[in-house]
Order: structure tokens, then sequence, then C-alpha cells
């Protein structure tokens, strides 16, 4: 089952775009990635589109990256968390990680929580921790105030407050290390982490990666295997079976999302050289993750979920989410009460709901990092529609040579007629002419040097296509 042409985007690149590395297809002037090039390899995470963003990592190696505003509301992130925009938190919340990001030059430990922005401070007494001696980078200095000393003067581990608040307050920010104030407010040197940059790759890459063709088929759960219509009955059981050694590209949408409340993943198991892309295409999702069988956290750094168009996604329950959640274009707003097993890539985060008491089951994000390289075939079925057609047009070509017009014409009362029609072909009548008349061979030479410069243009046009393929 899969999403149909029209609903797919399809990566354009204009003029002066990004060349891409790493055997990925690139494009210089408007074009579109033509049926049968090869895709990658690239991994979506750490080099979108084939490419480091000013040398490092594009998600500067942090597990929750979003190009904006987050909410974090439930319980814990298992890894390091880095937005563009404001952070809010209206739980008590932790951030920790044994996974390293940048450590600033001059500095001896490594960010774990990076704000582009300010802090909107709850109402409730909350504390966000950074444990692990993990540091901590606030934009918005005019948000917070910052300690590393208590109000006798003791050095401690550092606490951002409210404004006007002192070490004691409460709701506050905490982490393990005596971080300096000056430190937590100094802007990040370049080189270090660009999250607008890597938007800018985000994007491409998964509308890219949305043009990929097919190579499951998303089939009932029962034996003989049949396959399950689209959009999926609600309820359905789903099955795929996965082949080794090659990324395993399933299409959906996001009505089938919705819908299904199983999927059984048979055959190879997800891995390093058997990565699973799931595409999922449409502009919106609200509703449950299916409960996925057959998987678990072993195979969620080798599966991404790659949200192509939607702008909007609003997980209500369901199942952990085996695997990235890779959704640049989204407001992702995970209320469920289970976990997410890898990155999350989103315009903006509200991890959980926004509640007092009770905060209800776990709902962490686990620290699985996607660690594959992708790779496919740009999705064919666009093609065998042009195909058709020059077939049924030699068809009508050789219906005008038998039409017997010719053949009345010679009557052989007309044949005198020649004679009179001479006369005009002499005079300087031009209008009748133009039909079979000397005058109109005037354009066959400049018709001949088109032909020439169009065929060079072709042949050009041919090689840098199968640069671009090999």
């Amino acid at each position: 089952m899969r999403a149909t042409a029209a609903n797919r985007t399809r990566w354009v690149a204009g003029a002066g775009v990004l060349a891409l590395g790493l055997g990925v297809l690139a494009f210089s002037a408007p074009a579109v990635a033509a049926p049968g090039d090869t895709i990658g390899p690239f991994n979506p995470v750490t080099r979108p589109l084939g490419q480091l963003v000013d040398g490092h990592a594009a998600n500067s190696e942090f597990l929750v990256f979003v190009e904006g505003d987050a909410q974090l509301n439930a319980d814990e992130a298992e890894g390091t968390v880095a937005l563009g925009g404001d952070l809010a938190f209206n739980s008590s919340y932790n951030i920790f990680s044994s996974r390293p990001t940048f450590t600033v030059e001059g500095e001896t430990s490594p960010v774990f929580l990076y704000v582009g922005g300010g802090i909107r401070w709850p109402v409730q007494p909350h504390v966000l921790k950074v444990l692990q001696d993990g540091y901590a980078k606030v934009g918005d200095t005019s948000t917070y105030a910052a300690f590393n000393t208590d109000q006798n003067g003791a050095l401690r581990d550092f606490r951002i407050v409210p404004p006007g608040g002192n070490y004691e307050t409460n709701p506050h920010i905490e982490g393990t290390e005596p971080q300096s104030p000056e430190s937590i407010a100094e802007p990040v040197p370049d080189g270090y982490i660009d999250i607008a940059a890597a938007f800018e790759l985000y994007r491409p890459s998964s509308a890219l990666l949305g043009s990929c063709a097919p190579t499951l088929e998303l089939t009932s759960r029962d034996s003989p295997y049949p396959p399950l219509p689209s959009p999926a009955p609600v309820g359905a059981a789903g099955r795929v079976e996965l082949v080794a050694d090659r990324t395993n590209v399933l299409d959906i949408t996001t009505d089938d999302l919705e819908n299904l409340a199983e999927i059984t993943f048979a055959g190879a198991a997800p891995a390093a050289d058997t990565p699973l892309l799931v595409n999922i295409h449409g502009a919106s999702f609200t509703g449950t993750m299916p409960n996925t069988a057959g998987i678990g956290g072993a195979q969620a750094p080798f599966i991404l979920w790659n949200f192509v168009d939607a702008t909007s996604i609003v997980v209500t329950g369901g199942d952990s989410l085996e695997g990235t959640l890779y959704a640049p274009r989204a407001v992702l707003n995970w209320q469920v009460t289970q976990n997410i097993e890898g990155n999350v890539i989103a315009a903006e985060f509200i991890h959980g709901l926004s509640v007092v008491e009770p905060v209800g089951t776990p709902r962490e994000v686990h620290d699985f990092p996607f660690s594959a390289e992708v790779s496919c075939v740009e999705d064919g079925t666009p093609t065998p529609t042009p195909t058709p057609t020059p077939t049924p047009t030699p068809t009508p070509t050789p219906t005008p040579t038998p039409t017997p017009t010719p053949t009345p014409t010679p009557t052989p009362t007309p044949t005198p007629t020649p004679t009179p029609t001479i006369a005009p072909t002499l005079s300087p009548d031009e209008p009748d002419l133009p039909a079979t008349g000397g005058k109109g061979v005037g354009w066959l030479p400049y018709a001949a040097g088109l032909a020439l410069v169009g065929g060079g243009v072709l042949l050009l046009g041919d090689a840098v296509l199968r640069r671009r393929r090999t």
C-alpha cells in the first residue's frame, strides 16, 4: 500500500542549492529526481542530504532537536535537548545522557540543554534537572537569573531561576556542576550548533526521502497476507516483511496510520545494514500509535518514521514509537503515555499534557539515536504514464497514410487544371504558396539549425544526468 503520486511531495532544488555528497542526488537549476535515480546513502539526522553543518553533525548530536519552541511536561528525556526558541516546562523533568554533545572550548562539560530563546516559567514550583554533569546554555538573559553560589556565598551546582529570584527560588532549573552564570549566558561560538541551518537541510531531506520507491507492501497480518486497502480499515492489523541488506521502504498515509491498530514486522530485523524507512504522507495526523510487533529498543536506532508533509502531529495514545520521529515541518504534540525510542526532529515539540497532577505513566524520550544510512531508488510510478503516450501517437500516423484521399484526386478531369494553377504561382500572390510553394523553403535552414542546437542541448543534458546517476 502506498500514497498516490499526487500526494507525494518531491524535492525540487533551485539554482545554487547545496550540492549533495556521498552519492546523494545533486541538482542545479530547477529539477526533479528522475525515476530510477539512487538517493543516498546518508544519515538523515546527522547528515541530511549527505551534508554536515559547519563541519559537525546537523543535530550537534542532540537527541531532541527542535527548530522553535518546546514544552516539557512529562517525566524525562534520557538524552540531550536543543531548541531554537523558548523552553517551557509544566512538570518536573529530567534531562540526562551518557552520550556527549559539544563542549565549548575552555569549558569542561558538554552541553545537555541548549535553549536559543528564553525560559517561560511555570506557576507551580517545578524543577527541571540537567543531570550527569551536563551544562546548560540559554540565549535570552532577560528571562532568567543564574547562580552557582548559594545565599551564603558557598560554591554550589548551577541554578537558573525566574528574574529577581535567588538560589533557593522555585521553580528553577538545576544542574550537577558549578557552571558559572557567565557560561550559561554566553552565546555559543560559531561551529558548534546551527539549528536554523540544520532545518534548511532537514525539510528537503524529508521530502527527498518521501520520493523513494516503496519496497514493502502492507498486507493483512493473517495468512495468506492479502494487501490492505488504503486507507486501512479502522482497527486493521497489518504486516510487512523486511529484506536483509538493503533499506526497506514502506509508504503509508496519515489516514492509514490513524486506522491501524497493529503492524507486525516480519522477515529480517532492522539493523545498520537493513534500515527501515516509513514514509507517511499527509498534511496532519491525530490519533494513536499502532502496536509494533516484532521490533523493540534493539531495532529502534535503525527505524525512521518520516512525516513527509505533516505540519501537525498529535499523538493521543497507543504504543511506544520504536525509532526516530522525523517531522521537520510539524508541531509535534506527544500526549501519549508511552515512549519515543529515538531522535525527535520537529519544528516545535510538546512532550506530555500540561497538567498539574498526576502526570500519568512515564512518557520518556529514550536515547536510541538514528544510526544508519538510508539509500533508495527514486520512485518510478510517474514514468509509466508518459511511456504509453508515445505508443498511441504512432498509431494515428499510419492512419493518414492509408487514407485514400490521394487516390480520388487523380480524376482525369482535374489533371488539366494545373495549367491555370501555374499562373498564380508565377504571380506575386504569396498567400497561395505556403502549402507547397518554393517560398516555404526559406525556413528550412533555420529549422535545421535549431534542431542541431536542440540536439546538442539534449546530449549535454543527458550527459549531465548520466553523471548524476553514476
